[in-house]
């Protein structure tokens, strides 16, 4: 059943994200998490870097993202996240 309407469905190639695309998804996970009253303050060097660094698809950039930010929090160093701890 659920085959029979996959195979009805439109199907479309998806290319990997350009670096300008990965920077503004990663801003728009930072702000997600400014709504939710969390004060980060992450340079741009190091948004840039990890735009860089994780280039496969969204959901690879959204787990680097999670990760830095987590383990931020646990040193306690969300609202000073510099390209230095970014590279750790």
């Amino acid at each position: 059943r659920l085959r029979s309407r996959f195979q009805a469905g439109y199907i479309a190639t998806m290319e990997n994200p350009d670096l300008e695309t990965r920077i503004a998804i990663f801003r728009s996970l930072l702000e997600r998490e400014y709504k939710k009253n969390r004060i980060i303050r992450i340079d741009n060097d190091s948004i840039n870097y990890v735009a860089l660094q994780f280039s496969e698809n969204v959901r690879v950039l959204q787990g680097a993202f999670t990760k830095l930010i987590g383990t931020a929090s646990i040193d306690q160093r969300l609202e000073s996240i510099d390209l230095e701890y970014t590279k750790h």
